[in-house]
């Protein structure tokens, strides 16, 4: 081990090269103005970490410091700056350091915190700019600004950094007519608009002393010389569990980076949408799947102890190596699949990065090539699970066990997502038609939606932004075109730029009494219906406020379609909303067509292609619907007029079946109403958790009436049956025989019986 002290002016290049298993840049602006203002006032800022492995020295710990140092140079990109570091002087001669970054060009307040501007602070600072106040300005649309025209809003005297240190190389003599001269032609902009240029030479010659004592800054470098890669490898996990948090995917990555080299080569070939790190833990589990020849679903994560294992595999190493020359080509064809359907941007970076159980479930398609798959269904099938799964993983899996079964892969998957929705997983759809025709809306205190059937469906959707989001996509694309989600030079802790505006205000429903029902009717469930929301810029949002000002949504009409014709009517007199019924019921209507504009819009052009139809039961739902339909046709031979009934998720009563998507929930009955309150019944359940293969489960017996919530009556004990009176069974028995063949005339004749049983003893009803 030896040790070595690096001048600050030899480092502002970075031409230390880091070594391949150091992870991307993490740091945000406030640990790199701190960094600065430790180096001006000559505070350490503790030794760097240098592996030397005979041919050069790379950096093991301390990335994130050397490239602050370089973006206090000015060396990162000078000509188009992604950040740049700023000297705040002040009036009593102190100084802050801030920093400008491509999603913040006019900086962080001037705080501990490097807090965020207020939106009327950052209209100030484009009007300062730009010279004028541009309402529909963005950072995302604009090419107008560049760091080099901007500056630190919120600071007294702003100065770059960089200006100061090539002043003091460029001349030693008059340090501040040299610096002067290059702020005026590097940042010419903030040169002439924010300068107080008799208060600038008071700064430029009190800084000068603390710049020249800066490039003589030393840093101090242990060397260490590591010929075992896990070693190595470990000795970086063990550091960085330190420091700015590392998380689970770029710790695993660090290993996986130290065993499979070549991955690291072709970090710049991976889309833009997904990380390097999740791309390669999810590579390794699709070559561990396809080897372990798993049918159960996708093998887990790997751990460390996994990598380092699998890493010391020669054949395995090759396998990955091949996987990774396609991975530029699958992750265009990945990418086709989401512009297929024009999926926007801010979209396709959740699936890769929120759920990387469907990105990987493509990713796996397109290497095996399933060409019978198509994109159209593909992204259909992705937002499907992504919207309206309980767990994505579960689907994920099922489509995985099912494809690996059966030789056509597109009949596999619309199997798999049939058992999704029996076993409850997956949210069964509706027709936009149906949608529109769903609720019944009366403006009352005690109204709900009273949705039994399509209670989930509903809660999935109407709080649903990120449908919203698709709904609004050519209007983002044209609004926010250089919005990258996934630049890591846009900063941690920059959001969207948009915000999600209520159209009609939610405070002109904030000021009323609990007491007052047509007020917390509009609240409860329409004031945050995504019916009642529009993704607009930031920026106009908050000049917007609760103004009755719809010239923004006016001017873009064709893209955010909201119906202004209505909206202006309603607000003519914004008090009434919650205090007329009639206005708050146009109020929820207005919202509730929207809503349904937006559930259409999605389902024509996602949804609709993965449909489920009768070709697309299971084979355990084939198996319940021969033995139901037998049983209704011998009811119906006897003049009984049976009818099939089911319970779907969170429903509270049975259902008539209208649609093949029942046929795929877990309990389905057949039989006979009864004297108003009661269902004489065969009732099956699908069980796909049954050991050692699924299997059906009949249970027979007297339910409550399939329209009622509840049971309202009492039977007596009656032959081999248990008497329960609660609940969904009054009477019950298992009926599950043994034979292939359920006899249906024995099933039937049970069911008569059964009846007469409940006709002679409720007789009073």
């Amino acid at each position: 081990m030896e040790f070595d002290k690096f001048q600050l002016s030899n480092l502002k290049e970075n031409k230390l090269k880091n070594h391949i298993i150091q992870r991307g840049l993490v740091w945000n602006p406030k640990q790199i103005g701190l960094l600065w203002d430790s180096i001006l006032h000559e505070i350490p800022i503790g030794t760097i970490l240098l592996l030397d492995n005979g041919n050069e020295k790379q950096v093991l710990d301390g990335q994130q410091r050397l490239n602050a140092i370089s973006l206090g140079f000015g060396q990162y990109l000078p000509d188009n700056p992604d950040s740049v570091v700023w000297i705040n002087f002040k009036k009593d001669n102190s100084f802050t350091l801030m920093v400008t970054t491509i999603s913040h060009p006019w900086g962080y307040n001037d705080n501990e915190d490097c807090s965020k501007l207020r939106a009327i602070e950052q209209r100030y600072a484009i009007k300062e700019f730009l010279g004028e106040d541009v309402d529909e300005w963005s950072i995302y649309n604009s090419d107008a600004i560049s760091l080099k025209s901007t500056w630190p809003f919120k600071a007294e005297l702003p100065i770059p950094l960089q200006v100061l240190f090539q002043a003091a190389e460029n001349d030693s003599s008059n340090f501040v007519e040299c610096a002067n001269k290059i702020y005026k032609d590097h940042f010419s902009n903030a040169y002439k608009k924010k300068i107080d240029h008799e208060q600038l030479n008071i700064a430029l010659a009190c800084l000068e002393s603390y710049i020249r004592n800066a490039l003589k800054y030393e840093i101090g470098a242990t060397i260490m010389t590591l010929e075992s890669i896990e070693t190595i490898e470990t000795l970086f996990n063990r550091i960085n569990k330190g420091g700015t948090p590392i998380s689970d995917d770029d710790l695993a990555y660090s290993t996986i980076k130290a065993y499979f080299k070549f991955i690291k080569d072709k970090e710049d070939e991976v889309s833009a949408y997904i990380s390097p790190a999740k791309l390669a833990r999810m590579s390794l589990r699709i070559i561990e799947t396809d080897i372990k020849k798993n049918n159960n679903g996708f093998v887990n994560h790997l751990s460390l102890e996994k990598i380092r294992e699998k890493g010391c595999d020669k054949e395995y190493v090759r396998k990955i190596s091949d996987f990774y020359d396609n991975v530029p080509y699958l992750l265009k064809q990945v990418d086709d699949v989401f512009n297929h359907s024009k999926i926007p941007d801010v979209l396709k970076a959740r699936i890769a990065n929120q759920s990387t159980d469907l990105y990987m479930l493509l990713l796996y398609i397109k290497y095996h090539q399933f060409y019978e798959i198509d994109d159209e269904f593909l992204s259909g099938l992705v937002f499907y699970i992504h919207w309206f799964a309980r767990d994505i993983s579960i689907c994920v899996n099922l489509c995985h066990q099912y494809i690996s079964k059966h030789d056509k892969k597109l009949d596999a998957i619309r199997l798999a997502l049939a058992h999704a929705v029996n076993i409850s997983n997956l949210t069964p759809l509706i027709t936009p038609d149906e949608f529109d025709k769903m609720l019944k809306i009366e403006a009352h205190d005690k109204w709900n939606p009273g949705l039994s059937q399509w209670n989930e469906l509903w809660n999935r959707v109407y709080t649903n932004k990120e449908m919203l989001l698709y709904f609004e996509r050519s209007y983002l694309s044209g609004c926010f075109r250089n919005y990258n989600p996934l630049n890591l030079k846009m900063w941690s802790e920059h959001n969207t730029p948009w915000d999600y505006d209520h159209i009609i205000p939610q405070n002109w429903f904030g000021n009323y009494s609990e007491h007052n029902c047509y007020a917390r009717f509009c609240r409860n469930y329409w004031l945050n219906n995504i019916g009642n929301l529009a993704a607009i810029p930031f920026e106009t949002n908050r000049s917007k406020s609760d103004n009755d000002d719809w010239s923004y949504y006016k001017a873009h009409d064709q893209s955010l379609k909201v119906d202004i014709d209505a909206v202006e009517e309603l607000s003519k007199d914004p008090s009434i909303i919650t205090s007329d019924p009639k206005t708050a019921l146009d109020f929820a209507t207005t919202t509730f067509r929207r809503c349904g504009e937006i559930y259409r819009d999605c389902y024509d052009n996602l949804f609709r292609f993965i449909s489920i139809g009768e070709q697309d039961l299971t084979q355990l739902a084939n198996e319940r619907k021969k033995v139901l339909d037998g049983l209704n046709r011998a009811l119906r031979n006897l003049g009984e007029n049976s009818g099939y009934y089911y319970v779907t998720q969170d429903a509270s009563i049975e259902l008539p079946v209208d649609t093949y998507w029942a046929w795929n929930m877990p309990w389905m009955s057949c039989g006979i109403i009864v004297n108003s309150f009661f269902y004489v019944a065969l009732t099956c359940y699908l069980d796909y958790e049954a050991k050692p293969e699924p299997q059906l489960v009949f249970e027979i017996g007297v339910r409550r009436n399939p329209g009622t919530i509840e049971i309202k009556h009492e039977l007596p004990r009656f032959d081999k049956y248990t008497q329960y009176n609660k609940d969904w069974w009054y009477i019950e028995r298992d009926f599950n025989n043994e034979k292939e063949q359920f006899e249906i005339d024995s099933i039937r004749d049970e069911i008569m019986k059964l009846k007469t049983f409940v006709e002679r003893e409720t007789s009073y009803t």
